[in-house]
């Protein structure tokens, strides 16, 4: 009878082994220039502030497979201050998207992508250097 129970929790832990190998995830890049093919171009976590001009990054999101919703959400928030959600309607056959934020000043963000479901499915710290 002991064996038995062996077994079958062997047979679980090999079933979940398999299950979770096979998940796959979203990955998701900073960048500075646009992606035109969903490959990242100037990939980072550091960019430079530059009073003068317009300041965006670029979060490119590339999907395990066909994303299935239209709609993807984008938040940015500077440490202790809430922001803006902002939003891209998209093809639901997508495997990539990118999304040109604007960085209104200098300091440390965190940047999250929304799901269709309101789920983050994921989300990184970039920072604003001041250039001088």
């Amino acid at each position: 009878m002991k064996s038995k129970k062996n077994v079958l929790i062997f047979c679980v832990f090999i079933l979940m082994f398999i299950f979770i190998s096979g998940l796959k995830s979203q990955t998701i890049h900073f960048c500075e220039s646009k992606s035109t093919d969903g490959v990242p171009v100037g990939e980072n976590t550091k960019f430079k502030y530059d009073a003068y001009k317009d300041n965006v990054i670029y979060i490119l999101v590339n999907f395990p497979a066909a994303y299935g919703c239209n709609q993807i959400k984008f938040r940015r928030e500077k440490l202790g201050e809430p922001g803006p959600v902002s939003w891209v309607d998209i093809d639901p056959s997508a495997t990539w998207v990118c999304f040109e934020m604007d960085m209104p000043q200098w300091g440390d963000y965190t940047l999250s992508v929304i799901g269709c479901n309101d789920e983050t499915i994921g989300k990184g710290t970039v920072t604003m250097v001041y250039k001088q």
